[in-house]
C-alpha cells in the first residue's frame, strides 16, 4: 500500500476542495473573525483529474508527488488460472467495462471542532462531531497529542445521523488543540 502523508494543514499544494489551508486560534470569536479577514491565498491551477481512469495514466498528474502512481493498491483475489481456464472454455463471453469513481458518504453539517484547555487541571476538551468519542480520544491522545487518554475529554454532541467519515478526520481534530 502506498499511503503519503496526511499532514494537517496543506502545504505547498492543495489536492482537493475542502483541505485545510489555514487554522485561526484566538481568545474570542470577535478576533477570529477577524483574522480570517487577513488570510489571502494565491492558487496556482494544477492538471485537475475527476475521471478514476485518467487517474490511473501519470500523465495526466499525480495526486501525491512523493508517489509513483495514482494507485494507492491493487488487490486481487481469487484464483486466476481457473478464471481464465474457465472464460476459454466459455461458450460465449460477453466484456463489459464499467466505470464506478470512488463512492462516499457526506454529512451535510460540516466537520467542526472547538478545543479546550483547562490550565489547573491540565485536562484537554475536544468537542467534536464524532459518533465514536472513545476511539477519537485514545488517537489522538495517544498518537496526535502524547497525553494520557485521562487528560483528554472528547464530547459529541448531537451528531446527526451515522456517517462513518466522520470518525477519523483528525487532522482537524488535531488542528484545533494547535492552540491549546
Amino acid at each position: 500500500m502506498r499511503e503519503p502523508a496526511h499532514p494537517p494543514i496543506a502545504k505547498d499544494k492543495v489536492r482537493y476542495v475542502g483541505e485545510i489551508i489555514a487554522v485561526i486560534i484566538a481568545e474570542s470569536l470577535e478576533d477570529a473573525k477577524n483574522a480570517a479577514e487577513l488570510i489571502d491565498v494565491n492558487y496556482e491551477d494544477i492538471p485537475v483529474i475527476i475521471d478514476m481512469q485518467d487517474a490511473l495514466d501519470n500523465s495526466k498528474g499525480l495526486v501525491h508527488d512523493e508517489i509513483e502512481s495514482n494507485v494507492c493498491y491493487d488487490w486481487e483475489l481469487g484464483d486466476s488460472e481457473a478464471v481464465d481456464k474457465a472464460i476459454s472454455e466459455a461458450a460465449h463471453i460477453t466484456t463489459l467495462d464499467i466505470r464506478n469513481n470512488r463512492l462516499i458518504p457526506n454529512a451535510m453539517e460540516t466537520r467542526s471542532a472547538i478545543g479546550d484547555y483547562e490550565h489547573a487541571t491540565g485536562q484537554y476538551t475536544l468537542y467534536t462531531t464524532s459518533q465514536n468519542p472513545h476511539v477519537i480520544r485514545l488517537l489522538m491522545g495517544a498518537f496526535v497529542l502524547g497525553l494520557p487518554e485521562h487528560k483528554l475529554r472528547v464530547i459529541a454532541p448531537d451528531v446527526g445521523g451515522w456517517i462513518w467519515v466522520k470518525n477519523f478526520s483528525l487532522c482537524r481534530r488535531s488542528n484545533c488543540n494547535l492552540g491549546i
